[in-house]
């Protein structure tokens, strides 16, 4: 298609259809579809005759390409259309949703085999979709950097090299990336496609603590005014309860709870810890004002994804203020409140209370206090010396 010179919003659009059809149907590989299994899929799928159209121009270009290429010797979606009706009118006002973005990066095949096995049994293992995907998105980086290479061929210098090349990342940038390079190759290892795991001796990263980001209370106040009223539950759930994107957007109507003391939620934490956080009256009666289920529905049937809901929450926040900042902001105002920074790691989920301190800010004028206190305390007991 970028031989064709198609739109890169086009691409992105037709790539994730693609990808979706993938997924529902099952089928051991793309060849074996029949005409029968797109119209049921496009008839399921397809609200709108825009977006069946959308479907139908993703399916009809890709089995083109099939045949011309010589995958196949029949074209199954020649006639498609005829199956499922027609051009829609006002096409030029279509706009398949996630069209917008930049255009899909590509992976050498003999990488994308190996990543799609690996990811495959990472789902099996219960591991998020989003570790999952930020895992892959630094092995396809390392695949792109050695499209002539097999996979199973890279080395360790290889990998050392590569990562030494992205000399400007951050430190958890760097330390994700390594972490993604091991779960690829001990996976390999396991699966007997190495004999030696080349990611193994990689060096850790040295640990630099973060410097505490808390978004301003001005900031929160003007996100939770200006907010529909699904936003504001996002903003409120995040702000006042620290909860993570991924953690909001898993929200149920079964979580909620009523206990001797008050409404409390389940909180589906990161590895699969829940914690159980209590609930200010008010913010409960808006979540039990939800419908059942999901509190942030998609419209596949799921809850929303948690990259979405962080680009909700950001597009209230000022420039450069992400979601995260309102659990910094919920970690440094509980430690104010509480003095116990065992307290806030249990409302976070940390397991250690070392990196609790991370999101906690001590306010510039409890540090001059103190500074301010010695200097008086030092002043004081000091004496003249003709006074001994």
């Amino acid at each position: 298609m970028r031989g064709e010179g198609r739109a890169a919003s086009t691409i992105a659009a037709r790539v994730k259809y693609m990808r979706g059809f993938a997924r529902d149907t099952g089928a051991a590989d793309p060849w074996s579809i029949v005409l029968d299994d797109m119209t049921q899929w496009v008839a399921s799928r397809a609200g709108t005759d825009k977006s069946a159209y959308s479907y139908r121009q993703a399916l009809r270009t890709f089995y083109g390409w099939a045949t011309h290429a010589g995958y196949l010797k029949i074209n199954p979606a020649e006639f498609l259309d005829a199956a499922n009706g027609g051009r829609p009118r006002a096409r030029r006002q279509a706009r398949p949703l996630g069209s917008s973005g930049p255009l899909p990066a590509w992976t050498p095949a003999g990488w994308e085999a190996a990543i799609v096995e690996w990811n495959a049994e990472q789902r099996a293992r219960g591991i998020s979709r989003e570790t999952i995907c930020t895992q892959s998105s630094y092995v396809r980086r390392l695949a792109r950097a050695h499209a002539h290479r097999d996979p199973f061929d890279v080395t360790f210098l290889d990998l050392v090299g590569w990562l030494a090349e992205h000399h400007g990342w951050a430190a958890e940038t760097r330390r994700s990336a390594r972490s993604a390079l091991r779960s690829f190759y001990r996976w390999a290892h396991e699966r007997g496609h190495i004999v030696d795991d080349p990611a193994r001796p990689l060096p850790p990263v040295a640990s630099r603590a973060p410097m505490p980001r808390p978004a301003s209370e001005t900031a929160v106040h003007f996100a939770v005014l200006t907010a529909d009223p699904r936003a504001r539950v996002m903003v409120r759930l995040a702000a006042e309860l620290g909860m993570r994107r991924r953690e909001v957007a898993q929200v149920h109507s079964r979580d909620l709870l009523r206990l001797d003391e008050g409404w409390s939620i389940v909180v589906h934490g990161k590895g699969a810890r829940p914690r159980v956080l209590p609930l200010h009256d008010e913010l409960a009666a808006e979540l039990k004002a939800l419908p059942d289920g999901y509190a942030f529905p998609s419209r596949g049937g799921g809850h929303l994804s948690p990259r979405w809901v962080g680009k909700i929450i950001a597009a209230l926040l000022p420039d450069g203020v992400t979601m995260h900042a309102l659990r910094h902001r919920f970690a440094t105002r509980a430690y104010e409140q509480t003095r116990d920074v065992f307290v806030v790691q249990q409302l976070l989920g940390h397991s250690k209370p070392e990196t609790t301190r991370r999101y906690v800010e001590v306010a510039d004028d409890r540090l001059r206090a103190a500074v301010v206190g010695l200097a008086h305390a030092t002043t004081r007991s000091a004496q003249p010396v003709g006074a001994r």
